[in-house]
């Protein structure tokens, strides 16, 4: 399977990871019955539009289908312009389930980035 580049270069900047375990464990999702991974598509910054952030997210769900897995998008959590000014400055991201294979492959490639920086 070949990632493509805009998927690599989300890894490198790290706006695609691994959701946290407290927020996979404690999702309703998970009480739905939707197994996969869980991941967060993380918004550049606060000057993105977010029809654009939006779009990056269907973009990522549209190529793990291609690629036979199951794909959706939960929630996008938008944090206001208060909470963003605060001294630990809080990003916007959509939560994701990503399936079999492609979140196997996206897993090697956040530990492979990982280990290059």
């Amino acid at each position: 399977m070949k990632i493509p580049k805009y998927v690599y270069e989300l890894v490198e900047l790290g706006r695609l990871r691994p959701a946290p375990l407290d927020e996979q464990a404690n999702s309703s999702i998970a009480g739905q019955g939707e197994y996969g991974y869980m991941f967060r598509v993380y918004r550049k910054s606060n000057s993105q539009s977010g029809g654009v952030f939006v779009s990056e997210v269907e973009r990522i769900t549209a190529w793990a289908r291609r690629e036979y897995a199951e794909s959706n998008i939960h929630t996008y959590r938008w944090y206001t312009d208060k909470e963003h000014r605060k001294p630990y400055y809080k990003r916007d991201y959509a939560l994701v389930t990503i399936t079999d294979p492609v979140a196997q492959q996206l897993e090697k490639l956040i530990a492979l980035v990982s280990k290059k920086h």
